[in-house]
């Protein structure tokens, strides 16, 4: 039999599925008959002229739905189809063929830096794993986590932020809003008011309504939450992210730290550390974790890897104080792993062979190197309309409007232009905030990106200008 399977490479359908299709279409129409022989991986790679992986990766789909077996040394041959369909051209459902399209524009801005990732290093890490492990692999993973990535993270974790925790005490979830709804049935009742930054971390707050906590808000003053007006709000509990304040980019301060500590001490409450973007620093070093100041078993530690590896990599982790385990376990049964086991014993090999620590600088240079042309541009550019904030660490910059501006239809035209832009809220109702992700921005775009930006900015200006006029 003579194969011919087109492939379309400008379709926006992986070529592996495009292949699965075709042969899946032919072994249900009967064109290739149960008992047949599919070409060897090295054959259909010529005839087709994909990559072996390409062609491994349909057949082992094809195998996953019954309709080919592979034979040890011999080859790929069709199954029997218990249920036949009649040869004939087949009417594709509509969204099928519309999923492949984009639904919404690409936001030039937003993900991780697209140089920044080694994608070959990771599939054969990812690889070796599922050769060495397979056996494992077919059991679920631990609610809390692998314990070889564990292992990993807290001495990585001891080095570089100076958090100290025994490996159990470390919880590993797709994410903080998951591990935050993993943390909060343990706290009493007595503690169900939470003090948060303003401006801060607003999905953090969303979490903390949905158990049906009281928020409140607490001004920023000196780099850091006001601790006088946290004692005064009578919060039980303070959601705090001192070494990256999210989103200023502040700092908080040793003497405000102390105080923090000396708070949760005095009101027997609880502190929730973010560690937000911490380890993109871009002057002087990183600085240490409030964990690491805690001497008294307040403070939970959260972090997340998804701003330095990837955001589709759904990996964060929470530090919970030895009181708390015990109520923790009791609690396991009641839930699931949350963040991929697959996923888990390929970082932790990441990072036991040192790639994690080469890519945090590798990213580092990158990113300080888009922060000083951002900065310098939109400083150069915006005259008196904005103040760039947040320029020493992170992903993002702030910017705060200088004059009153509509900020909402700013957000808008910048969203219909491919820049993602988001409003922060303020008790403050003179601030007018905007967060500008710029890790996605290929550096040699920053300039017609911010030209854009600007744009809008001095449009909507104008805009104001008028209607004020009128």
């Amino acid at each position: 039999m003579i194969f011919h399977y087109p492939m379309d490479k400008k379709q926006k359908m992986p070529l592996y599925l495009q292949l699965y299709r075709n042969l899946r279409k032919n072994i249900r129409e009967g064109k290739l008959e149960a008992g047949s022989r599919l070409p060897a991986i090295r054959e259909m790679k010529e005839i087709t002229d994909l990559s072996r992986t390409t062609v491994e990766n349909a057949y082992q789909q094809l195998m996953m739905e019954g309709y080919i077996e592979s034979h040890h040394k011999v080859g790929y041959f069709v199954l029997p189809l218990e249920i036949a369909e009649p040869p004939g051209p087949k009417i594709q459902a509509r969204e099928e063929s519309e999923s492949y399209g984009m639904k919404t524009p690409v936001m030039e801005n937003m993900g991780v830096d697209p140089t920044s990732f080694d994608f070959g290093l990771w599939r054969k890490l990812h690889a070796q794993i599922l050769r060495e492990q397979s056996g494992d692999l077919i059991r679920s993973g631990d609610v809390t986590g692998e314990m070889a990535l564990k292992l990993q993270l807290r001495e990585q974790l001891r080095r570089d932020r100076g958090v100290d925790c025994l490996p159990e005490q470390i919880v590993i979830g797709a994410g903080v809003q998951v591990l935050l709804g993993m943390l909060l049935p343990l706290l009493p009742d007595k503690m169900r008011r939470v003090g948060l930054e303003d401006p801060g971390f607003v999905k953090a707050q969303y979490v903390f309504e949905d158990y049906g906590w009281k928020t409140v808000k607490i001004p920023l003053v000196d780099g850091g939450m006001d601790v006088e007006r946290l004692q005064e709000s009578s919060s039980r509990v303070a959601y705090v992210s001192p070494s990256h304040q999210y989103p200023t980019g502040t700092v908080m301060s040793v003497a405000k730290r102390e105080a923090l500590l000396r708070w949760a001490e005095s009101e027997s409450g609880m502190i929730i550390e973010d560690d937000y973007d911490s380890y993109l620093r871009y002057s002087g070093n990183p600085i240490p974790a409030l964990q690491g100041m805690d001497r008294n078993d307040r403070v939970v530690y959260l972090g997340s890897l998804s701003k330095l590896l990837l955001p589709s990599l759904r990996i964060s982790y929470m530090i919970l104080p030895m009181p708390m385990l015990k109520k923790f376990t009791s609690n396991k049964k009641r839930m699931t792993p949350s963040a991929s086991k697959i996923d888990q014993l390929t970082l932790a090999k990441f990072i036991e062979e040192g790639h994690y620590e080469r890519h945090l600088r590798r990213i580092r240079k990158i990113y300080r190197k888009k922060n000083t042309l951002l900065d310098e541009l939109l400083t150069r550019d915006a005259g008196d309309l904005i103040s760039v904030l947040g320029t020493e660490s992170g992903v993002h910059l702030l910017l705060e409007m200088q004059k009153p501006l509509p900020v909402g239809e700013i957000v808008s035209q910048a969203y219909d232009k491919g820049i993602y832009l988001e409003e922060i809220e303020s008790i403050d109702p003179n601030r007018q905030l905007l967060l500008f992700p710029y890790s996605g921005i290929l550096y040699t775009k920053i300039e017609a990106v911010c030209g854009q930006l600007m744009e809008i900015l001095k449009g909507s200006e104008s805009d104001e200008g008028a209607v004020g006029s009128a």
